[in-house]
């Protein structure tokens, strides 16, 4: 799909993250992307803009499913309560963190899924449940949603020498046909 702005989306600099200086853009009938700057100015890397995206589904019941949270503004949440009420935060692996407990706080009647191991590695973010290979997904999730959790030990590559590359959750929303994926 092509990326279109909101029409009633707040103008942003236009950055490498956020290539259309939008709040949201609209990728399909259902499938919305918040683009932001990861970490606006790493240390040492003269202000190189790394970029993350939140993808954010639009679901049957009209609630909204968060994949990978970006930072919250005050335009962002607007223009999110203008589509449906936040009712799942998912934080896919354990590099997509920095911007959870925001969201949770933000959207109290939300239910905030981790990845398998992060609830114990990052305690003082508080996730609601686990996402997994042991865990089922509610029924509003599981109506639209195919979900693989792929685990440090099975997957194809290693970081760091001998380290495993940390787990995620991959999503695949069967309505549209988009796949969520973070790292992998």
């Amino acid at each position: 799909g092509v990326r279109r702005a909101m029409p009633n989306s707040q103008p942003r600099s236009v950055t490498y993250s956020n290539p259309l200086g939008s709040t949201l853009c609209q990728l399909s009938e259902a499938v919305y992307l918040a683009e932001r700057p990861f970490y606006p100015r790493l240390p040492g890397m003269q202000g190189t803009d790394v970029a993350s995206k939140a993808s954010i589904v639009k679901l049957r019941d009209g609630g909204l499913f968060v994949h990978s949270p970006v930072e919250l503004d005050a335009s962002l949440k607007e223009e999110l309560a203008s589509l449906g009420p936040v009712k799942h935060i998912v934080s896919p692996n354990s590099e997509h963190v920095k911007f959870a407990q925001t969201w949770i706080d933000a959207f109290p009647d939300a239910t905030a899924y981790a990845a398998p191991g992060l609830r114990e590695r990052f305690p003082d973010i508080r996730w609601h449940r686990e996402i997994g290979e042991e865990d089922e997904l509610p029924e509003a999730l599981a109506s639209e949603f195919d979900v693989a959790w792929i685990e440090p030990e099975r997957a194809p590559f290693k970081l760091l020498g001998d380290r495993p590359f940390f787990s995620e959750i991959v999503f695949c929303h069967r309505p549209s046909r988009a796949l969520f994926v973070t790292d992998l």
